[in-house]
């Protein structure tokens, strides 16, 4: 029995170092190379000039799917917020596009694309009862930190949304 045990462990273990570096090291698809920079990083941000600075935002970015694949992942701890952004190369539209979901039930949906050294996502926020159009831009800035704008469009202007700003730190496993 304890040799079978044995067995098993030994045969698992390969398994679970596949497992945990799944993600890792993945070779972007060339589409996704703009989105390098976030990748394999954990950012910690807030708000800027809000009475929500104190929230906490943690961000982490990875390759999924043999690369083809990225992966965002936010959490709001203190909101008990979620969302989970799938960044792909959109062969019919020949863009990168995006899907992003929440533990609220609200999704959104668009394009990203490299504008002014900043990655810029347009899209469509769904809710329930409300459909809105936005832009959010990322840009990492010389000092390493990581700058979110976010807009959203009302009576055909853009009007500044948030801003966080996020410190960035290597994941221990790359």
């Amino acid at each position: 029995m304890k040799a079978k045990a044995g067995a098993m462990s030994i045969m698992a273990f390969p398994i679970l170092l596949l497992l945990a570096s799944v993600g890792f090291g993945q070779e972007l698809d060339e589409h996704l190379h703009v989105l390098r920079a976030f990748t394999e990083m954990t950012w910690v941000g807030h708000y800027v000039e809000s009475s929500d600075s104190g929230l906490v935002h943690v961000v982490r970015w990875e390759p999924i799917l043999n690369g083809s694949v990225v992966r965002s992942t936010k959490e709001v701890t203190a909101l008990s917020f979620r969302m989970e952004t799938l960044y792909f190369w959109d062969w019919e539209k020949e863009t990168i596009a995006f899907l992003q979901l929440t533990n609220r039930g609200t999704f959104s949906r668009g394009s990203a694309r490299l504008v002014e050294n900043r990655v810029t996502l347009f899209g469509r926020g769904i809710r329930p009862n409300s459909v809105s159009e936005f832009k959010q831009t990322f840009e990492i800035q010389p000092d390493g930190t990581l700058h979110d704008y976010f807009y959203r469009r009302e009576d055909g202007e853009w009007v500044q949304g948030h801003q966080i700003v996020y410190a960035g730190e290597k994941d221990p496993a790359n």
